[in-house]
């Protein structure tokens, strides 16, 4: 596979895109943005990888996360290595908090 050469302007692309998903605030509006810019497989893959995240952290086994998120093990096991990240702890506990909110993460 080859190695994805990163050109000079990506990160600033990057970070405008995030500023971006940032700036449209309500839920709907993202997630109309998202799924008209992105494909149904990508979009599902990045929903995919915070509800891997969410269920390493209820401590599910990696076998019941594979099969149950159709997934790879080797998916799961670098998503795992991002539980430890200081930046990620807070991504998940604001899962969790909009778990609590709304009875429920994504339906599970």
């Amino acid at each position: 596979m080859k190695a994805h050469r990163q050109l000079p302007q990506e990160e600033a692309l990057k970070e405008q895109f995030a500023q971006l998903l940032a700036a449209l605030k309500k839920t709907e509006v993202i997630h109309e943005f998202l799924t008209t810019l992105l494909t149904e497989s990508e979009y599902s893959m990045l929903a995919r990888r915070i509800e891997v995240l969410r269920r390493l952290q209820a401590n599910q086994s990696y076998l019941t996360i594979q099969r149950e998120l159709g997934v790879s093990s080797a998916t799961v096991a670098a998503i795992s290595q991002l539980q430890e990240l200081d930046f990620m702890k807070d991504v998940l506990k604001r899962v969790e908090k909009i778990a609590k909110k709304s009875g429920g993460w994504f339906g599970v």
